[in-house]
């Protein structure tokens, strides 16, 4: 068989060379930038207190379920540390934060200065061998005046989803 003709003035099919080094010279700079993107995005940030309170709370629940020892909880306004007593103690530091441990059971509130402030503090919380904890919830002051409650599940010593009750 003969080989078919090429017709006159029709150009093969196929990319030139030029064509081919362009295409990847496009293609690692947006890889470039993609890589260089990630990079900030999956940076450290900062713990928040609320990260650290958390910490705190799976520590100490460790703490009670490895030691069969109930552990207390409590907030060393002096050294602005949330301490573990009862197993091996420990602590994690707020920085400038806060923690009040408020009663999920007695809620007792006044309305001061258009805020409705819990009166019902509690000096500790106890964390139980069997994983569970006491139904509290968690007064948290960051460093920047910012207030957040949190809940905590008393069975899973977790934070409890906004709407549940």
């Amino acid at each position: 068989m003969q080989p078919v003709p090429r017709a006159a003035g029709r150009p093969r099919g196929g990319f030139t060379l030029v064509e081919i080094l362009l295409a990847l010279a496009i293609l690692a700079l947006v890889g470039s930038l993609f890589v260089a993107g990630s990079t900030t995005f999956f940076r450290a940030r900062q713990p928040t207190i609320e990260d650290r309170f958390w910490q705190a709370v799976a520590a100490a629940r460790e703490a009670a379920v490895e030691s069969g020892r109930p552990v207390v909880l409590t907030f060393d306004s002096e050294n602005r540390a949330l301490v573990t007593a009862g197993g091996a103690r420990a602590a994690v530091p707020l920085g400038e934060g806060k923690v009040d441990f408020l009663s999920a059971v007695d809620r007792r509130a006044v309305l001061l200065g258009g805020q409705l402030v819990d009166t019902a503090v509690l000096r500790q919380v106890r964390f139980y061998p069997e994983g569970t904890c006491d139904d509290f919830r968690a007064r948290l002051t960051a460093e920047d005046g910012r207030l957040v409650t949190l809940q905590v599940d008393p069975w899973t010593c977790a934070p409890v989803l906004p709407g549940q009750p």
